[in-house]
């Protein structure tokens, strides 16, 4: 259970990161 939650964890801040560099390359508008 504790690795899946590790998992989770390791997926959510790799979504985040993605979505920060589409930020910081201006591809992500307040319209996605």
């Amino acid at each position: 259970m504790a690795k899946t939650k590790k998992l989770d964890l390791e997926s959510s801040l790799q979504s985040l990161e993605e979505l920060v560099d589409r930020m910081e390359n201006g591809s992500l508008t307040l319209e996605e």
